[in-house]
């Protein structure tokens, strides 16, 4: 998978998706890979089902890149941006954000 592939996925995933995936309750407050009501972060949308295991959810960025064949050729700091700007931002600024990332790897944004 390119940067460009993966990029593409994942800006489509999310902006499709229109909510974080996390669990939130009083216990707790965290992004998830893979979260309720079939939602996935900007890296858990890249994981195939058959490679995805929740033992992730428990794992860092680093593991979890290293356990899943479909993102080894990526960049961690390329993954480590898309995660940010689902865990860092409000759903609201996604599309600014996703168009900073996309330009700061030279990727194109493709308005649907």
């Amino acid at each position: 998978m390119t940067h460009q592939d993966a990029f593409t996925k994942m800006k489509n995933f999310l902006l499709a998706q229109n909510a974080k995936s996390e669990v939130k309750n009083e216990i707790e407050n965290r992004c998830l890979y893979r979260g309720p009501n079939n939602t996935a972060c900007a890296v858990g949308c890249l994981i195939p089902d058959d490679e995805y295991s929740p033992e992730f959810e428990a794992m860092s960025l680093v593991r979890v890149q290293e356990s899943v064949s479909t993102l080894r050729d990526l960049r961690f700091e390329f993954l480590f941006g898309a995660q940010r700007v689902h865990d860092a931002y409000p759903v609201s600024l996604w599309p600014e954000k996703l168009k900073a990332l996309a330009e700061s790897w030279n990727l194109k944004y493709e308005e649907d």
